[in-house]
């Protein structure tokens, strides 16, 4: 598994549908079981401008054991393993207060072709920490 930078908040398969608190300027690193090779893949579809993207990769040895990733495990079938894991990394940049909610689709093709699975997290923006 690839090092996470430290103070990162750190997500998983198994948050989804968590409602989750973030300062403003924290970085979420969103890790989503997925298996590139067949096609598909995690797609953003909502949570910009109020999350900014800072990178997006793939860990081939980061999925988690099962019990990490709990029964929303994602894989290109409903009963297929993630074999790693595609690596989002955004910046919260909304305004204290405000409830921003991150959208992702795996899907194989664009957006109107087989999807598979939907990510969602509600983000209670709090106010930065300071320095």
């Amino acid at each position: 598994m690839v090092p996470i930078p430290p103070g990162e908040l750190v997500l998983f398969d198994a948050q989804n549908g968590a409602k989750i608190n973030a300062a403003v300027g924290q970085v979420l690193n969103i890790r989503l079981g997925a298996r590139p090779g067949t096609g598909y893949g995690w797609r953003v579809t909502s949570g910009p401008p109020a999350l900014t993207p800072i990178s997006q990769s793939y860990d081939p040895h980061g999925a988690p054991p099962p019990h990490i990733l709990g029964p929303k495990a994602l894989g290109p079938g409903p009963t297929d393993p993630p074999v790693g894991q595609q690596v989002f990394r955004m910046r919260v940049a909304g305004r204290p207060g405000q409830t921003i909610k991150l959208s992702m689709v795996y899907t194989r093709g664009n957006l109107h072709m087989t999807l598979a699975k939907v990510y969602q997290v509600k983000i209670k923006v709090l106010a930065a920490h300071p320095a």
